[in-house]
């Protein structure tokens, strides 16, 4: 395996800070960003001294606990022995790494756990480590390996080393309010969703809510509250791989039932009493390939379904079990962002790549419905990216709101963005701005092209360093592909700017040339020049991309300023001051040969 930059990134982070001192560390990582393959399973070959102590992974559920099992076991299997504690699993205690359930180990100083009284492991890992909470189970358990909230406790071993525990959680919140700091003495990292979608290792999501009423959700029998579900699921999910959460058992069985015999949906359903040959059924045929004819293509549950479920064939996330629990709200969310698993993004190397490759598969995005009124509990948008209460994203990727609403704020502070209904207030808002509505925030465009492309409504320009058509010393003139609309069609024009020659030593004359390229689709006309450029001129492609997520240079900075450009210099992105000197530079020299940049 092949580990990511952010998995590398988390384990430099945890040496960095186990070198400083602090022993106790969180990993904050997003649910499908691989905490467990990616992590902890190469723990012991960053930390060998320790390991060679021994591992300890602790975790409350039995599907999360064989599922790590099984990955050290693909990862060490030959070189480590490896046991489990858990239920009718029995270690012997002198294992190298000890797969434990809290539940059977958990009584302090119990039969099970006093098998371990003669050492300490190097390591403990804490899976969904948000659930420890002080004096309890795994705080007993914690305590009893030396690194829990009891400072007596704590343990140093002979060369002057402590063990290394590392709480792994997606969601590092706890529902009851308390504080995580007697477990944990820092957090090592934090890759929270809105980093993985925008550099392209989670689907983006688009988020869609309906309301039976606005008046008590209760007032509805059950039978018209799955009826109002199952309209709600065919206008926005039907067709798609969907995982429901309903608002009890009673409802679960009854949506599944109601889509099989009415509708002729496959579907099923799972609970906490579901007997396990029916449970692992659907599990297993709601896992299967799209194409699979015997898989289910909606599975109901009620919260069972959550922490340690993973399946990226889900494509649409229905809830209507509302929470106050922020934990488990991103948690139900969790279960639809990952990517389709026919895709290798380890094999793409940019951000934009690894997000075109995502828009381009089976599963483009998640769509996620709330079917409850949302004073029942936590609004998405606003849980996930601290977007505004009740904003109606209206269908748009959700990463693509977050843009426009930042956006507002740093350029026109006075403007009530966070009070604002809807996305539909905010597109008014933001029909002024038209180089941003129309090219930063347009997800179309980028859905369209990765590059720079600079749209107006009858015009489009692309603003390239050098001319890739030109041969000899006239390469390194700018030049600007621009398609104007006469009305009918859109004409193809190029634009030498012209500039200083290296080679020649001289300047070399702006001019203007028709093509006499006519096409009927703007879209199209983008499309062909991108696939020349990529396949006859890779680097200028490259140079030319969208995606610079990182903060805008300070010379690109003192470069806008001398062109007159406003805008806020303090969160500038480098993305966005790309495009703004490409529009700086692009528009006068259009405007003088009378071209079209309305």
């Amino acid at each position: 395996m092949i580990l990511r930059p952010y998995q590398d990134e988390t384990h430099d982070a945890l040496l960095y800070h186990y070198e400083k001192g602090e022993n106790r560390l969180m990993a904050h990582l997003a649910t499908g960003l691989g905490k467990t393959s990616g992590v902890a399973a190469f723990l012991p070959e960053k930390f060998p001294d320790l390991a060679d102590k021994g591992v300890v992974f602790l975790s409350h559920r039995r599907e999360i606990l064989f599922q790590a099992y099984q990955t050290f076991k693909r990862r060490w299997g030959t070189e480590k022995w490896i046991g489990i504690e858990m239920g009718e699993y029995h270690c012997t205690g002198e294992e190298d790494f000890i797969f434990c359930s809290v539940d059977s180990i958990g009584r302090y100083m119990g039969n099970r756990i006093g098998k371990l009284q003669h050492r300490y492991p190097g390591i403990i890992i804490v899976d969904e480590g948000h659930h420890v909470s002080l004096d309890g189970t795994w705080d007993n358990i914690l305590n009893f390996f030396g690194v829990g909230s009891d400072e007596s406790q704590h343990h140093t071993f002979a060369d002057g080393s402590k063990p290394l525990s590392v709480f792994l959680t997606a969601t590092p919140i706890r529902a009851d309010g308390q504080a995580l700091l007697p477990f944990c003495d820092k957090i090592a990292v934090s890759f929270d969703i809105n980093y993985a979608i925008r550099e392209g290792w989670l689907t983006d999501i688009k988020a869609y809510h309906a309301e039976l009423t606005n008046g008590d959700y209760k007032e509805f029998d059950p039978e018209e509250q799955v009826d109002f579900l199952i309209k709600t699921w065919m206008k926005w999910g039907k067709g798609s791989r969907t995982l429901a959460f309903a608002k009890n058992v009673a409802q679960s069985q009854m949506l599944a039932a109601t889509l099989e015999a009415s509708y002729g949906i496959r579907a099923g359903h799972v609970d906490a009493k579901t007997d396990d040959e029916t449970r692992q059924s659907n599990l297993k045929r709601f896992g299967m390939d799209y194409q699979s004819p015997d898989s289910l293509e909606f599975l109901s549950n009620r919260l069972v379904l959550t922490e340690g479920y993973d399946n990226p064939m889900i494509q649409t996330v229905l809830d209507n079990a509302p929470t106050d629990s922020q934990s488990l709200y991103i948690q139900k969310i969790g279960r639809g962002l990952r990517t389709d698993p026919a895709l290798d993004l380890g094999a793409y190397r940019t951000a934009s790549d690894r997000k075109e490759a995502i828009r381009t598969s089976r599963k483009p995005f998640l769509t996620y419905i709330t079917a409850f009124p949302l004073k029942h509990g936590l609004d998405m948008p606003a849980t996930l990216f601290g977007l505004p209460k009740n904003v109606d994203s209206n269908g748009k990727l959700l990463s693509e709101v977050v843009d426009v609403i930042q956006y507002e704020e740093e350029e026109m502070p006075e403007a009530p963005t966070r009070d604002l209904a809807g996305m539909s207030s905010l597109d008014i808002t933001l029909k002024r701005q038209d180089l941003w509505t129309q090219t930063v925030y347009n997800e179309e465009l980028k859905a369209l092209t990765p590059l720079r492309w600079i749209m107006g409504e009858s015009f489009a320009a692309l603003r390239l360093p050098m001319n890739p058509w030109a041969k000899g010393i006239t390469e390194r003139t700018p030049i600007i592909i621009h398609f104007n609309f006469n009305g009918h069609d859109w004409e193809l024009h190029r634009v030498l700017e012209g500039g200083w020659i290296q080679e020649i030593k001289r300047p070399a004359r702006s001019k203007h040339m028709d093509m006499n390229y006519v096409e009927s689709d703007i879209q199209k006309g983008i499309t062909k020049v991108d696939r020349w450029l990529q396949e006859h001129q890779p680097d200028l492609f490259a140079m030319m991309q969208r995606d610079h997520n990182g903060p805008a240079s300070s010379k690109m900075k003192e470069y806008l300023k001398r062109k007159k450009v406003k805008c806020n210099f303090d969160a500038l992105t480098m993305e966005t001051a790309m495009i703004l000197k490409d529009n700086a530079l692009a528009m006068p020299k259009l405007e003088s040969f009378g071209l079209n940049t309305d």
